[in-house]
């Protein structure tokens, strides 16, 4: 319940809820797609459920292309357990909605004259530390992505953090917020979390408008890091 307020208080959740831009909607198609696999994680679901799943985590995908990320964890999330026949329904699903997509961007990028540029894979791994820039660009791109990330989640409120405490607030958070991923570290909720803040610790754009699709999961896995944590005090106190 407090998770829920939260968000719906947050001034960044407003703006984005009322705007032509894709985080509402990748949000909706993620959080759908997080509780189909969910279900078939737990063996809750029915036969169709994992391949719902894969087409939502699709839709995702063609939402933002950021969702890859959280797309590919989905899969991940069958095989501790063996669900084999699961995790082919998912890949399914995931495959039909996403391959005419992929297929059509490869073919902009062997054309004489794309259609647009803008979606094109060489535009695409331009955005990225793996594909492109020097070893001390990329180091430089993770560590302000990890301070930005780590005031991200304050900053979805508006709050702003004096410069002297930056570094400390934003430590804070991560460490809290990994450990709090780290607990239920096999459950698709922190598998595909963890994934969404991986493939944007990587990309080069301030992270805070990219994470407000992912609010309530962050929020949650902050709260679980809180829990018996020694850093409980330190947190009280900044």
């Amino acid at each position: 319940a407090v998770i829920t307020l939260l968000t719906a208080a947050s001034p960044w959740i407003a703006f984005l809820s009322t705007t032509l831009m894709a985080e509402t909607l990748f949000a909706a198609f993620l959080a759908g797609g997080l509780l189909m696999i969910t279900r078939v994680h737990h063996g809750d679901g029915t036969h169709a459920d994992a391949f719902l799943a894969g087409a939502l985590a699709g839709a995702a995908v063609l939402t933002r292309m950021a969702g890859v990320a959280p797309a590919l964890a989905g899969v991940l999330t069958f095989v501790p357990r063996r669900r084999w026949a699961a995790a082919l329904q998912y890949s399914a699903g995931t495959a039909l909605v996403t391959l005419p997509w992929f297929w059509w961007v490869m073919r902009q990028e062997a054309a004489a004259a794309p259609v647009d540029t803008y979606y094109s894979a060489t535009n695409y791994a331009s955005w990225n530390i793996v594909a492109s820039y020097a070893w001390s660009e990329k180091l430089a791109v993770l560590g302000v992505n990890a301070i930005q990330g780590g005031l991200a989640l304050p900053s979805v409120w508006g709050f702003q953090t004096p410069s002297t405490l930056v570094l400390p607030v934003a430590a804070s958070v991560l460490i809290l917020m990994s450990r709090g991923l780290w607990r239920p570290r096999a459950e698709p909720s922190a598998m595909l979390a963890a994934a969404y803040c991986a493939i944007h610790a990587i990309w080069v754009w301030p992270p805070l408008r990219f994470a407000a699709p992912v609010v309530p999961l962050l929020l949650w896995f902050f709260f679980v890091g809180i829990g018996r944590s020694r850093w409980i005090g330190c947190v009280a106190a900044l």
